[in-house]
């Protein structure tokens, strides 16, 4: 299935009884982990007037997930099944004044590389010539990054493509993604 940059599934995304979540078709209700795929957990979801369960990816170690994945930290708090070729950074860190930032956060699509950190978002000072300062929009907390400022897609490397965000257009990672 394919989110958009809000999260929100395209309208055909899962089929009847799932629901998209983080690029993953899972089971839209559960009462135990053993109801939910590989590298997820039925977990109590906040809010709303009833308490309901459903499958979350989430994963507490490499035994919960496929084999060709790793339990990664993505964010403060929350473990996910994900490709570590893709995502170097979050097991092996980054150099002083770098910080490893979650470009793409779709399970096994996860997307991570060192950054350097900066301290004000939207100013193109802050990074040096060519870069803008970007807020971390997938976890709280984290710190802003550069990144390299574009016109066009031809100007991104590593198969990245030109976006526009609050702070100006930069290059971003982008991925194809069949529907499951």
């Amino acid at each position: 299935c394919i989110e958009d940059i809000a999260g929100r599934p395209s309208a055909s995304a899962c089929k009847s009884g799932l629901f998209c979540f983080n690029g993953v078709c899972l089971p839209a209700r559960c009462q135990a982990d053993a109801e939910c795929p590989i590298g997820s957990r039925c977990r109590e979801q906040s809010g709303g007037l009833t308490q309901e369960k459903h499958c979350v990816a989430i994963c507490e170690s490499d035994s919960d997930c496929p084999s060709n994945l790793s339990c990664l930290q993505t964010s403060p708090g929350y473990r996910e099944c994900v490709n570590p070729s893709k995502a170097k950074c979050l097991q092996e860190g980054c150099p002083a004044g770098q910080h490893c930032k979650v470009l793409l956060g779709l399970r096994a699509h996860t997307v991570a590389r060192c950054l350097a950190t900066c301290s004000e978002p939207g100013v193109a000072a802050a990074c040096g010539e060519g870069k803008v300062c970007v807020a971390n929009s997938y976890a709280q907390g984290e710190p802003a990054t550069c990144h390299q400022s574009c016109t066009a897609d031809k100007e991104c490397s590593d198969g990245d493509v030109c976006g526009t965000g609050e702070e100006g257009s930069y290059c971003g990672a982008a991925i194809m993604i069949e529907e499951q």
